[in-house]
């Protein structure tokens, strides 16, 4: 996952696949390329009005963390709508552990939301995940996506990339 620091090149020294893979492939992979990403293209309710079992989102295939590199876990939904009277929080997890809260929704708001959280994990894997509760219950709140296209939402996403 982690940067390689810069090989320092030397005159008449054979340049292989394999140090370029290294030097110019996984760099650029650990600077600009997802380390997970998942995405929903349907409407997602949100049912739990318990902060302690809250409704998941999305969760993001396993990520492995090296300790010392920090990443970046974005969550985009094209469309949130939280009914008159009623506030919604939204968490990003670390497993089973609230990493902290990412968006919170108040009475009658409908908008677009794109979160972004900066981490330094301890080395190991971490499945990361999105979720939500509203209260007071019972309540309606949706977080709304689609396939993309002509008159259709886009879908939510959860990405987790090098930083």
């Amino acid at each position: 996952m982690g940067w390689v620091a810069p090989r320092t090149w030397v005159d008449g020294e054979v340049i292989t696949a394999g140090h370029l893979n290294v030097q110019v492939r996984d760099n650029l992979r650990a600077l600009y390329g997802p380390l997970a990403y998942a995405e929903v293209t349907e409407p997602v309710p949100v049912t739990s009005s318990n902060g302690g079992a809250p409704t998941t989102i999305l969760t993001a295939p396993p990520v492995t963390c090296d300790g010392v590199t920090p990443i970046a876990v974005e969550w985009f939904a094209p469309h949130v709508s939280a009914a008159s009277g009623n506030v919604c929080m939204v968490r990003l997890y670390d497993g089973q552990a609230p990493a902290g809260a990412i968006a919170y929704m108040t009475a009658a708001q409908i908008r677009p939301v794109w979160a972004c959280a900066r981490l330094l994990p301890a080395a190991g894997e971490h499945v990361y995940s999105v979720r939500a509760w509203v209260y007071p219950a019972p309540a309606l709140v949706a977080i709304t996506a689609g396939a993309g296209g002509p008159g259709e939402f886009l879908p939510s996403f959860l990405r987790v990339r090098a930083r």
